[in-house]
């Protein structure tokens, strides 16, 4: 019963924020009833706290079961882009819900200890890379993890929470004629990976200071 609680809310709170949501609708999606939700949950502010929770752990925890060292640095980086790209992509919901928060000033990510947790621990796990890499000499000196990191989600966020504008704004088929949806999502998240690649690559005069 709360399995099926918390999918109709994250679908109801995804596509109309926590001001527009209603627990009616959720509700009319489960088989239950606004007493078992205020049982389970508190209140709407509570369910709506459970389901940003809960999409960010199976978000997050995707990473868990990467070992990132098995692979030099830069590959590493490569899966880790990668990674971040296919989860926006298979969720489209996540970005949706980082949408209505972000225009509402994140209050309510702000106030979970775990998703700040599971933030935290990846943004470590792109510091650790990037770590290796300098000391492989194949990755800038001067670069901050965090940029690396912002730039991975800001382009894998961007081709799924503004699809409806880039589409509605002329953006569309024709622009690449000969090319299925699924090859298009390959090329772009291709294009992610060595974006981020390219950002963190040695330049060529410090290659040479490093190998002095």
């Amino acid at each position: 019963m709360v399995a099926s609680i918390l999918d109709a809310a994250t679908t109801e709170f995804s596509t109309h924020g926590l001001g527009g949501a209603r627990l009616e609708r959720i509700v009319a999606n489960t088989r239950t009833s606004k007493r078992m939700v205020y049982y389970h949950f508190g209140s709407k502010l509570g369910l709506y706290q459970a389901v940003l929770d809960q999409v960010f752990s199976a978000t997050r925890l995707r990473e868990e079961g990467i070992d990132f060292a098995q692979w030099p640095a830069m590959q590493a980086l490569a899966v880790f882009a990668g990674n971040v790209f296919d989860t926006f992509a298979e969720r489209p919901n996540f970005a949706r819900l980082l949408t209505f928060e972000n225009l509402g000033g994140a209050t309510h990510l702000q106030s979970s200890q775990r998703i700040a947790k599971l933030n935290q621990r990846s943004l470590a796990y792109v510091e650790k890379i990037l770590q290796r890499g300098q000391v492989e000499g194949t990755m800038r000196s001067d670069v901050l993890p965090i940029n690396i990191y912002m730039n991975i989600v800001g382009l894998s966020y961007y081709q799924v929470a503004n699809r409806a504008g880039y589409v509605a704004g002329g953006f569309k088929t024709e622009h690449a004629p000969q090319t299925r949806a699924d090859e298009f999502q390959s090329q772009r998240r291709q294009a992610v990976v060595e974006a981020t690649q390219r950002y963190v690559l040695l330049l060529p005069e410090e290659s040479n200071r490093w190998m002095a």
